[in-house]
């Protein structure tokens, strides 16, 4: 091979490889307010199956808690998420916790507290598709399929309830 093809190759490969690091960094886009939420379908750990779209169309608005139990934030919210559900007499809104990047044990902290939502294990790869980025993550999805609602890494669990609180009571 002569010195250009080689140069050339050279340069080839790292471009390549440097475009490959940009890559890695670019960050899933954000999902705001407005925007249509991405269909998902998972099973919870009694091996139930739900779709966020088969929810809405069942006439279904949906809250996703994206969480983990080493979160201490979430473990405030998730206690008041249950109750929040319990205290609801209709059940036109699905909650649904999505529990992510987890290294304890997810179950018993639902069956310690007694919290009767659909729990989701390993919902890391919809976190990512949903640019959830802190936990808790939340996410509120209307009847057509848009986003209301997405929590702010700067509300409290009072200001997510009452923001969640809000948004079920309208409709």
């Amino acid at each position: 091979m002569n010195n250009t093809y080689t140069r050339y190759l050279f340069a080839s490969i790292l471009l390549w490889m440097w475009a490959g690091v940009c890559m890695a960094d670019v960050k899933q886009a954000e999902l705001k307010t407005g925007m249509v939420a991405p269909d998902w379908m998972m099973q919870d750990i009694n091996g139930n199956s739900y779709s966020l779209y088969a929810e809405l169309e069942k006439g279904n608005r949906v809250v996703m808690v994206f969480w983990a139990s080493w979160c201490k934030f979430c473990r405030e919210l998730m206690p008041d998420i249950g109750l929040f559900k319990k205290s609801l007499a209709d059940d036109t809104v699905k909650f649904f916790a999505m529990n992510i990047w987890e290294d304890g044990d997810p179950v018993a902290y639902f069956d310690s507290k007694n919290i009767q939502v659909p729990l989701i294990l390993k919902a890391d790869a919809l976190a990512k598709r949903y640019a959830i980025d802190g936990t808790p993550g939340v996410v509120f999805v209307g009847l057509d399929k848009k986003i209301k609602y997405v929590r702010h890494n700067d509300e409290d669990t009072t200001a997510v309830m009452r923001r969640l609180q809000t948004l079920v009571l309208q409709q």
